[in-house]
């Protein structure tokens, strides 16, 4: 989060150096995504946050504390344009099965 935005990147890798008078810090190298396209957004009733990888020239390093979550980047074709949506939790969403739980009876 910066100035209160979300941003999207993803994480090519971790490290540690020691920053600010030898106080060791853990760091990420990140490569961008665009805003979300605002268009798609308004249209789906903010359900599709679609955004387009900025490549090498978005690299940043940035301190994993600002790391809010981990969410999928799924690729999708928007007017022959090469996009991805947002998925948050990856996996968990199955796991819930959308509030319907089956208890498992044991046999007897």
């Amino acid at each position: 989060m910066h100035n209160g935005e979300i941003h999207f990147g993803e994480v090519l890798y971790y490290f540690q150096c020691k920053v600010h008078q030898d106080k060791e810090s853990t760091l990420a190298l990140i490569s961008m995504y665009s805003a979300p396209d605002p268009a798609l957004l308004e249209a789906s009733h903010h359900t599709v946050v679609s955004c387009t990888h900025l490549g090498d020239a978005s690299l940043q390093v940035i301190d994993v504390k600002s790391i809010h979550t981990v969410v999928a980047m799924v690729p999708h074709q928007v007017n022959n344009e090469e996009r991805f949506f947002v998925i948050e939790k990856p996996g968990l969403d199955v796991a819930d099965l959308g509030g319907y739980h089956k208890e498992v009876q044991e046999e007897e």
